[in-house]
């Protein structure tokens, strides 16, 4: 992997962090959640998996449709 794409994933990487952020409890529970959780509608495969595949951004939308929904049920 070059340097750019490198720091590209460790962007997406940062960004998505900060997203789950919004969701998780605690900072330790979205290190948990990035490196072992798979999610289910992406192919079962965990947020880490995804951004090394070059698909943080399908977990960023993925985050995003999770916010709408809390948003829409807690409103």
């Amino acid at each position: 992997m070059n340097a750019s794409l490198a720091l590209l994933d460790t962007a997406i990487e940062q960004d998505i962090l900060s997203v789950a952020g919004l969701l998780e409890s605690s900072p330790q529970a979205v290190m948990d959640w990035y490196h072992a959780v798979p999610i289910r509608a992406l192919g079962d495969e965990t947020a880490a998996e995804l951004v090394c595949q070059g698909r943080g951004s399908a977990v960023m939308a993925f985050l995003w449709a999770v916010i709408e929904i809390e948003l829409e049920t807690n409103w």
